[in-house]
């Protein structure tokens, strides 16, 4: 049974906010309100227990989000979806080698700002490789450096064609925009970059230049969940228990009994194969609506400014796309492309919470 090694801060926990019901917050996604993961735990057999972070030892909130979600790839400097026989698959965009070695000789004088012979050089190339996505891409590139704005945004939209699931040319696209002082197209070109590939630093970087971005930081938990020998421990902010962070409590429950209880998660989760997301909405779920009941009964103390932002979601039906933005793609940056989830809307979630 549950080892109550806290117990006054399980107590805080039990007492800080009356039970979170769909009736009562109209959660999303639709089904059922948010699980009483506290329940679970009283019923297990596993051991839990509840302390403080301040007890955390060479470890602080700040490396709470690395310590769950690691990064597993650095992601793919041009990721291309194959298909083949009904198979599909994420790959490096694949180059033969004699189109290789042509590129090569191209980006050299590229590289070397000599952009005529570039451009001459990329006409070469396109000449016996039509289909080329990067002598296009490479050739908006020179005409960019030529000065030449529609010219190079055809070849961009030219590489887009061919390889629409790159990031790279939407990002392209929306800074000859910004040059034009088409501020819409251009926020619209960098909100498919950054649908794409969540948190890309060269599209964020480009959106910042032009002063028509603004991005808010990375999630980061407040609470943090390990195993220490048999215990599952669960380390809640604050340096005293408190009703202000009651949210992150129930948050902590919730990856509790994911890592604790092994039956739980084999089913609610899709596949046993990488990451998925199940957990992590059910938990972010969990967080939302305990933080809207939390301010729906008069407890603005321990207002989160960050949780204030992310409540629309819930409404907005953005939650799954904030997870897999803001913690899938920790993961590995080509996330989006992996899970190929038709339902995702990510260029909403961009949209509305990533650019301004």
């Amino acid at each position: 049974m549950m080892r109550r090694v806290a117990g006054p801060i399980l107590a805080v926990i039990a007492a800080a906010i009356p039970p979170a019901r769909a009736g009562e917050t109209n959660p999303k996604p639709k089904g059922p309100g948010p699980t009483d993961f506290f329940k679970i735990e009283e019923k297990s057999d596993v051991e839990y227990d509840a302390k403080l972070t301040s007890a955390l030892k060479n470890m602080g909130p700040e490396e709470f989000a690395d310590a769950f979600w690691p990064e597993h790839s650095k992601g793919l400097v041009h990721p291309y979806i194959r298909r083949a026989g009904g198979a599909v698959s994420l790959i490096e965009l694949p180059v033969p080698p004699a189109e290789a070695a042509a590129l090569e000789a191209a980006d050299s004088a590229y590289e070397k700002k000599d952009y005529q012979a570039a451009r001459e050089d990329y006409f070469e190339v396109l000449r016996k490789f039509p289909d080329s996505y990067l002598a296009h891409l490479h050739l908006g590139d020179t005409y960019s450096g030529l000065g030449e704005r529609e010219k190079a945004l055809s070849e961009y939209r030219q590489a887009i064609k061919l390889n629409p699931d790159d990031h790279a040319g939407y990002t392209s696209v929306g800074r000859e925009l910004a040059r034009l002082g088409k501020k819409d197209d251009a926020i619209a070109a960098w909100t498919r970059a950054l649908a794409l590939r969540p948190h890309d630093e060269s599209t964020l970087a480009l959106a910042a230049e032009f002063g028509i971005a603004r991005h808010a930081p990375a999630f980061r938990p407040k609470a943090y969940v390990r195993k220490e020998n048999d215990v599952i421990v669960s380390y809640v902010p604050g340096d005293a228990p408190g009703e202000e962070y009651a949210h992150w409590y129930r948050w902590a429950a919730c990856k509790a009994v994911w890592l604790g209880e092994p039956e739980y998660a084999a089913a609610h989760r899709s596949t046993k194969k990488g990451w998925t997301g199940e957990e992590d909405i059910e938990c972010m779920l969990n967080l939302l609506v305990a933080y809207k009941v939390h301010l729906e009964h008069g407890n603005g103390k321990g207002t989160d400014p960050e949780l204030d932002r992310l409540l629309p979601l819930l409404d907005d039906l953005l939650l799954r796309e904030f997870v897999v933005y803001e913690i899938g793609a920790r993961y590995s940056p080509d996330i989006v492309l992996m899970l190929r989830n038709p339902k995702l809307d990510m260029d909403a979630y961009v949209r509305k919470y990533v650019l301004h």
